[in-house]
């Protein structure tokens, strides 16, 4: 069983009941050991040292420190809107680049339909003339065959045939 010791609270904290800060706490010394490895207690004689009136910073010390944190803030942001403005114009010409090809590549295809197109009105006129042609010799072929006439067919006398039974 381990012994029970007097810590001191350095920061507030619930355990059995509610503890504030400067109170004296008793607890076993197994129990204590994580809340003085945290901080919250201390044996006594051993607390951390409270800062004095020396160890204070001054008025000048903090407004150095402050100062301090704005200059690397306002470099910071100057830092960022330099890389900001260099990747913009580099946007901006990629994008006046694109612009460039898409104009070219739309100039291509225009001028591939136009090509296409006349292509086409010129395939169309060949074929409506072959159809012409084509029409016009069915109608030649129809007249011909009109204008013949049959040949006459040679009237049968049945009697000058004669049946192959009666052989």
């Amino acid at each position: 069983m381990s012994k029970i010791l007097k810590y001191d609270v350095l920061r507030e904290h619930e355990g059995d009941r509610f503890y504030k800060r400067g109170e004296t706490r008793e607890l076993a010394e197994n129990d204590a050991q994580h809340l003085v490895g945290l901080g919250v207690l201390a044996l006594p004689g051993s607390a951390r040292k409270q800062p004095t009136a020396s160890d204070a910073k001054t008025k000048a010390d903090i407004e150095a420190e402050f100062n301090l944190f704005v200059d690397t803030a306002n470099q910071t942001r100057q830092a960022i809107s330099t890389e900001l403005n260099k990747a913009r114009e580099a946007a901006d010409a990629k994008l006046s680049e694109i612009g460039v090809e898409l104009a070219a590549a739309r100039n291509n295809a225009d001028a591939t339909l136009a090509s296409i197109a006349s292509e086409l009105t010129a395939a169309r006129k060949d074929a409506d003339v072959k159809i012409g042609e084509i029409a016009a010799e069915i109608e030649k072929a129809k007249s011909e065959a009109s204008r013949k006439t049959k040949p006459e067919e040679q009237p049968s006398n049945k009697a000058e045939q004669t049946p192959e039974k009666n052989k």
